[in-house]
């Protein structure tokens, strides 16, 4: 990221950004290491003037962008103007022992968020030759809730509406995909270290085209070794989509996936 932003928390709620960053559509978080899959169809990074109003409890933002993939007929055209956006909101409360974290986004064109962008350009030959049809809206609802030691959360992410059957296709028809995430972690005190335990599961619908299996099931676990050193440890379970499904004729594997994954962090 490499963006400008103007404000002053102590005097003023509001604040403005503008450069390259990471669009406020979509919250990502995980108990995991492994990217979710919510990610994956919703994550943006774009030049962007952001604007942003609010403090820890409540905030809102409005962003504006030039995306990588416009409309068809703006580029026949040879318009080049700034016609994607997008709004965000937290509501965050806290008391002693638990929070509750609620966010919604919308973006005028997911379309051009990284994953989606990504297959997209490549099916159309490469970068700068995408066009849409038309924008294809999306959104982003999160809920994040802390109780002492224990953590769930949980996000969706959807395009609402198909795309065209030539941009991302589905069983014969333009795809309209999604992805959502449920995570559950817990905290205990083990031999002295806080040792945290998490379990959580993924889906998509009508993602075949983009290379994600249509469920993951996940075990974690993270052991705090020395200040700063932390060893974790993860299980996924992952199923294709059946072969009642095809992208272009080619159906899903139906085909299951099993991964172990161990990892030593340390931070300085």
């Amino acid at each position: 990221e490499a963006f400008v932003s103007i404000g002053n928390e102590d005097q003023s709620t509001f604040s403005a950004a503008a450069g390259l960053m990471y669009l406020p559509f979509g919250r990502f978080d995980s108990n995991f290491l492994a990217f979710p899959m919510t990610l994956e169809i919703g994550e943006t990074r774009e030049s962007a003037l952001m604007l942003s109003l609010g403090d820890e409890m409540l905030n809102g933002s409005v962003f504006f962008h030039n995306g990588s993939i416009g409309e068809a007929d703006t580029i026949a055209n040879s318009e080049d103007s700034v016609d994607q956006f997008g709004l965000a909101a937290t509501f965050l409360h806290k008391e002693d022992n638990w929070s509750i974290e609620i966010g919604a986004s919308y973006i005028n064109s997911i379309g051009d968020s990284n994953g989606l962008g990504d297959f997209i350009e490549e099916a159309a030959g490469g970068p700068g030759l995408a066009a849409l049809t038309s924008y294809v809206a999306g959104f982003s609802g999160f809920v994040n809730i802390s109780f002492s030691n224990i953590s769930i959360i949980v996000e969706q992410v959807s395009a609402l509406d198909r795309f065209d059957v030539a941009e991302i296709e589905f069983d014969g028809d333009g795809a309209q995909p999604q992805a959502f995430i449920a995570e559950a972690a817990i905290t205990m005190n083990l031999g002295g270290k806080d040792v945290t335990f998490a379990a959580g599961v993924q889906g998509t619908e009508e993602a075949l085209a983009l290379g994600l299996p249509e469920s993951k099931v996940m075990l974690g676990a993270s052991i705090p070794l020395f200040d700063g050193t932390t060893l974790t440890f993860e299980y996924a379970a992952s199923d294709d989509y059946t072969d009642e499904h095809d992208v272009g004729g080619a159906p899903g594997t139906g085909e299951s996936e099993t991964s172990f994954t161990v990892n030593l962090a340390t931070e300085f």
